[in-house]
């Protein structure tokens, strides 16, 4: 009897928070710039503290510091995800995603310099 009414609550409380969702209005502008800059803010401290992290866990190769590095990419990874999920309820539904880095196109443009590269250094080696 107690299972049925804690369902029942939790199926009325989903039922009122799905009728609350569906009612939210589309975000505006300002609202997504609002987001925007709030992610920037929290991104770019988090930025710091990851960039110091790193450089003590270069430095310093210890248990200790690969442990605060681990923590500090698992922080950095779920603020990234955090903010990329947000970001999705400010665009069209059903639009593509907007092309921002064209992988094969700089693949293309760094391949020959590479290539180059290794050349010179093989044949440093040899000479």
């Amino acid at each position: 009897m107690v299972r049925f009414t804690v369902s029942t609550i939790a199926l009325a409380c989903a039922m009122l928070g799905a009728t609350a969702v569906s009612a939210q209005s589309k975000p505006t502008v300002a609202e997504a710039d609002a987001y925007v800059a709030e992610a920037e803010k929290t991104l770019a401290a988090d930025g710091v503290d990851a960039a110091r992290i790193a450089w003590v866990n270069a430095t310093y190769i210890t248990d200790d510091t690969d442990a605060l590095a681990a923590k500090s990419g698992a922080k950095s990874t779920d603020l990234a995800v955090k903010y990329a999920l947000g970001r999705r309820q400010f665009g069209n539904p059903g639009a593509g995603e907007e092309l921002l880095l064209d992988y094969g196109l700089h693949q293309r443009r760094l391949f020959p310099l590479i290539a180059r590269t290794y050349a010179l250094h093989f044949a440093q080696e040899v000479l």
